[in-house]
């Protein structure tokens, strides 16, 4: 059989969504998987699957091919060339993936249906998602019936951690390593990026930090000691997290390789639900939520936000958080976490 893979939206959500295109490929053969993905999150496949096996596109294109017939054309002529048995549509996939699989003709049309697309009625076999669970484990419980059907092995109730080892190569941890990472793909998402300088100051007194740039003014207030990782490949930024032994960052792509590498994490997911924390390992990653403020999260698994609606006391979710309360909490966090190794948090 040969499945094609609709999840053409940006890297966090690709990184969530890794172990069910493990477990398939682990049991249709990586020859037999294709993926339709963005630029941002291609290289997450590359090594799982063959390059010619991995279809890459702009999100923005995706969703918008529906306006533009000359692109809508070049991206059915792509389908068809591949001529998948199944295809898949996790819930988050707009309407573009599933009229192209269906006017291409793909036998087998399978996924989660999704309140907000006016495309459901294109799939042929529906998985209800779980908006209330946790959406690594929403999406594989919604895959894993779908496997079923296909008569494939059962898979475990619970996705596993999906590592990076494919992608990174050998690492050398370094556990009394601090990353930090402070961007985020909405201004909305972001605890301010001058908290972040004062928190790699705070901390690079203790022991080693790495700095993932951003190229803001701010980081102009950097101490000279703190490793600065400049901007480059998915590769060499998943390889730099892996090394660490704390993460400490916003609701983001980066902040979901960490827990996929193993790493500790400690996150400011602002508007972010719960369902978008780590669905593994969840006994290393600290969520920082504002207690006592009845409008978090105001973002949901299915709607995101990117503008603060509380206009007396804008980003309240983010602003709360000083510096001095999450280095608290963060060495606090790393030192249990750390405990289970007999590694301690440089004093």
């Amino acid at each position: 059989m040969r499945l094609l893979v609709f999840k053409a939206n940006q890297l966090g959500d690709n990184v969530v969504f890794l172990p069910v295109a493990r477990q398939w490929i682990a049991q249709l053969g990586a020859e037999n998987v294709f993926v339709m993905t963005s630029p941002t999150a291609a290289d997450l496949y590359r090594g799982l699957i063959p390059d010619r096996n991995l279809w890459i596109e702009p999100t923005a294109k995706v969703l918008g091919a529906w306006k533009n017939p000359a692109r809508l054309g070049r991206l059915h002529f792509r389908l068809r060339g591949i001529a998948p048995d199944a295809a898949w549509f996790p819930f988050d996939q707009g309407n573009v993936p599933r009229l192209l699989a269906r006017i291409a003709g793909v036998p087998l049309r399978a996924g989660a249906p999704n309140p907000a697309l006016a495309t459901n009625g294109f799939l042929n076999r529906r998985f209800e998602a779980d908006p209330s669970a946790n959406v690594a484990e929403s999406e594989w419980r919604a895959a894993a019936a779908f496997s079923r059907e296909l008569g494939l092995p059962a898979w475990p109730d619970s996705p596993p951690r999906p590592g990076l080892d494919h992608l990174t190569g050998p690492t050398d941890p370094e556990p009394s390593r601090v990353f930090i990472h402070a961007g985020a793909s909405h201004a909305v998402k972001r605890w301010p990026i001058e908290r972040h300088v004062a928190l790699a100051n705070r901390l690079v007194r203790r022991g080693p930090v790495t700095w993932a740039s951003q190229g803001d003014p701010s980081e102009d207030r950097l101490s000279s000691r703190i490793e600065r990782l400049a901007p480059g490949s998915l590769a060499g930024l998943a390889k730099a997290i892996a090394a660490c032994g704390l993460f400490i960052g916003n609701n983001s792509g980066p902040l979901h390789l960490a827990a996929a590498a193993g790493v500790a994490t400690v996150c400011l997911p602002g508007p972010a639900p719960v369902q978008w924390d780590a669905g593994w390992d969840r006994w290393r990653h600290l969520a920082l939520r504002t207690p006592g403020l009845d409008c978090q999260p105001c973002a949901t698994v299915r709607r995101g936000v990117t503008t603060c609606a509380k206009r007396e006391t804008p980003s309240a979710c983010l602003q709360f958080w000083t510096v001095e309360a999450v280095e608290t909490l963060a060495l606090k966090h790393w030192r249990r976490c750390l405990d289970l190794h007999a590694t301690p948090v440089p004093a």
